[in-house]
């Protein structure tokens, strides 16, 4: 329990940072057409809900060798559902500048790292027991 409050909160401060960080960094301007803190939050929010489910599955004896595989489906399920909620990005006529897009791939690749950095305590951690 204290374990996944820790990595919980670490994963909101890495967050935090990154986004005041993009919001300091770039001006207002450039990304105005973006609802960047909702991109972040839906990051965020995915980040820890999957520690939350590994941190559960975990435990348990059958699924530990499985962990790898189910992350790869919990990744693309991400990003299906990003495409389903941020649909209005895809569409044919929106183009985007290459800051726009490097300020969309911040969170992806920050939430990537910060779960992959998660599950891999956890699966040294039940590897050494």
């Amino acid at each position: 329990m204290r374990r996944g409050f820790i990595f919980s909160l670490g994963i909101v401060f890495c967050f935090a940072i990154a986004y005041f960080l993009s919001l300091t960094v770039v001006a207002e301007a450039q990304f105005s057409n973006l609802a960047l803190l909702d991109h972040y939050m839906f990051h965020l929010i995915f980040s820890v809900v999957v520690c939350a489910l590994f941190l559960g599955l975990s435990r348990h004896k059958k699924r530990k060798e499985q962990l790898g595989f189910i992350y790869l489906g919990t990744f693309f399920l991400k990003l299906a559902i990003f495409a389903a909620v941020f649909r209005e990005l895809f569409q044919p006529y929106k183009s985007l500048d290459s800051i726009e897009v490097f300020l969309l791939l911040i969170p992806l690749f920050l939430g990537l790292a910060l779960e992959v950095f998660v599950i891999s305590q956890l699966l040294n951690k039940t590897n050494r027991k």
